[in-house]
């Protein structure tokens, strides 16, 4: 099984079916599809994300979270960027500010370029991709802890950055 397929079975098992939560601000999402993410990816021929096939899950995930970043680095490092990718904007900073957190010289803009790249490497090889993984799912923690939504959310999210620690531990 491809680093892909194992992050995509780990986003799917937590993001579930259809689900329109009144308070989660990405509104209605399937197997962790937003509504908004479904249409841009269809363009002009929109439907409801209720409707959604698994090739169509597969095809975003692999094109909008997976390439580039995650792709490019060992597991689970590869998960733990994946699926904060996923589940949040932010995905960039986060990782930006574990790179800080371990001693790396690069700005935390949210903006994910060469610079970032280059950081992230450097902290891989400079502390082990194991470290790495550890740092951004702490910088996890601290993002969800500055959400307003927490309360709501807070049991499903700690499960999964427990799991992302599981998965780390492993290797």
């Amino acid at each position: 099984m491809s680093d892909f397929d194992r992050a995509l079975a780990f986003v799917l098992h937590h993001e579930g079916g259809f689900v329109d939560h009144p308070d989660d601000p990405g509104g209605a999402t399937n197997m962790g599809i937003t509504q908004a993410t479904y249409d841009a990816w269809r363009g002009n021929s929109t439907r409801s994300v209720q409707t959604i096939e698994r090739g169509e899950v597969e095809a975003i995930y692999r094109d909008n979270y997976w390439t580039g970043a995650p792709e490019s680095q060992p597991w689970p490092l590869s998960l733990v960027i994946f699926d904060a990718r996923v589940q949040h904007g932010k995905w960039a900073k986060i990782v930006q500010r574990a790179c800080v957190d371990l001693g790396a010289d690069v700005v935390v803009d949210g903006a994910w370029g060469p610079k970032s790249q280059a950081a992230l490497d450097a902290c891989r090889s400079a502390h082990g991709a194991h470290r790495v993984t550890l740092a951004v799912v702490g910088r996890r923690l601290d993002y969800y802890n500055d959400l307003k939504h927490w309360d709501s959310f807070s049991e499903g999210w700690a499960q999964r950055v427990a799991l992302l620690c599981v998965e780390a531990a492993k290797e």
